[in-house]
C-alpha cells in the first residue's frame, strides 16, 4: 500500500485540535470461587500540537484523575492507591507518533525518567516497613533504565489503547485481520479474527463524521487451549468446556481532523456460566461529544444518497 494512499484514506491526526477525555472502565470476573466487580474513571486533557505532512504528530497527554469508583472487593483499594504511585511517571506525556501511532520519539523523556528517580527515593523511604515494595522498585527501575521500555509502556497506556485501538493508521475500508492477545482472564494467548465496517461509506474527500465498528471471535476450541486458560481452577474438567470469547466496539471520530468523539469496547469470556465468566466493557468520551451527540451520530448514518463534488 502507497503512503499517499495511507496518508488519503487512513483514520489519523490531520489537525491540531485540543479536547477533554473521560474514560470509565467496568470489569467483571468470575473465576471459580473469585468474584471481583470494578469500575474505574479517569480523566485526561489531549492535545494534538502539530500534524506533519507525512503523518507523524507531535501530542500532549496529561491525566487529571484516576480514581477507584465502585469495587466488591476493599483490598483492591490498596493496589489502586500503589498504581497511581506507579503512574505518576506518565502523568504528563508528550510524543511524537507516526502515521500508524506508533511512537518514534518521547519529547518530555528526560521529565518522565526525573519523575521516577524523585518517586524511587520516597519509596525506598518506606521500603523497610513494606519489603515487597522492593520487587516493585526493582521492575520499575529495569522499565527507566530502557527508553524502548519506556515507550512500550506509553503505548499501553489506557488512553492510546482505547484512544487509537484496533483502527488508527488503518486505511478505509480496514480489512479483515488475525490479532493474538489474552483472554479475558489474561491467562492465555488466542488467535481474535477481527471485521470491521464503516458509515457513511463515502469517499475520504466526502467524510466528516464517522463511525467505525468491529467485532471479533477467538479460536478456543483446543483442548490444549483450554487447558492453559482454566487449567488452574479447582473442581474444573477443562476437556467438556465450550469457551467462548468475544468483542465487539464501535468508534466515533471525525475523519477530517481525527478528534476521536467516543468510543465503546465490550470483552466477553463465557467458558462454564457463573464459575468462569468474565467482561470488560470501557468507555471513552470527549466533554465536546456531550453536548452534541445527537447531530454527531446524524451525520455518521449512511444515507440513501451519495455525497457528490
Amino acid at each position: 500500500m502507497s503512503n499517499n494512499k495511507t496518508l488519503t484514506n487512513a483514520i489519523r491526526f490531520r489537525e491540531p485540535f485540543a479536547e477533554n477525555y473521560t474514560l470509565i472502565s467496568e470489569t467483571k470476573v468470575k473465576s471459580a470461587y473469585f468474584d471481583m466487580q470494578t469500575t474505574t474513571r479517569t480523566r485526561w486533557v489531549f492535545r494534538v500540537l502539530k500534524v506533519e505532512e507525512n503523518g507523524d504528530a507531535e501530542i500532549e497527554l496529561f491525566t487529571i484523575e484516576h480514581l477507584l469508583v465502585k469495587t466488591n472487593n476493599e483490598n483492591l483499594n490498596d493496589i489502586i492507591s500503589l498504581n497511581q504511585v506507579f503512574s505518576r511517571m506518565y502523568s504528563e506525556i508528550r510524543v511524537i507518533i507516526d502515521v500508524f501511532g506508533k511512537i518514534t520519539r518521547i519529547v518530555n523523556l528526560q521529565q518522565i525518567k526525573d519523575k521516577w528517580e524523585d518517586t524511587k527515593k520516597q519509596l525506598l523511604k518506606i521500603q523497610q516497613q513494606e519489603p515487597a515494595l522492593q520487587a516493585l522498585i526493582t521492575i520499575n527501575d529495569e522499565i527507566f533504565c530502557s527508553n524502548e521500555k519506556i515507550k512500550l509502556a506509553i503505548e499501553n497506556n489506557e488512553f492510546f489503547k482505547h484512544y487509537f485501538g484496533k483502527i488508527y493508521g488503518k486505511t478505509l475500508p480496514i480489512d479483515r485481520k488475525m490479532i493474538v492477545q489474552k483472554n479475558v482472564l489474561q491467562t492465555a494467548d488466542a488467535e481474535w479474527i477481527y471485521n470491521f465496517d464503516y458509515s457513511p461509506q463515502f469517499g475520504a474527500e466526502h467524510l466528516n463524521d464517522i463511525a467505525v465498528t468491529s467485532k471479533a471471535l477467538a479460536d478456543t476450541d483446543k483442548n490444549e487451549w483450554k487447558k492453559q486458560a482454566y487449567g488452574h481452577l479447582p473442581d474444573v474438567e477443562t476437556k467438556n468446556l465450550r469457551p467462548n470469547l468475544t468483542e465487539e466496539a464501535i468508534y466515533r471520530s471525525h475523519f477530517k481532523t481525527g478528534r476521536l468523539h467516543f468510543a465503546k469496547t465490550t470483552i466477553t469470556e463465557m467458558a462454564l456460566p457463573n464459575f468462569i465468566e468474565a467482561s470488560m466493557v470501557y468507555t471513552i468520551e470527549s466533554d465536546s461529544y456531550k453536548e452534541n451527540s445527537s447531530a454527531i451520530i446524524e451525520n455518521s448514518q449512511n444515507k440513501i444518497f451519495r455525497v457528490l463534488d
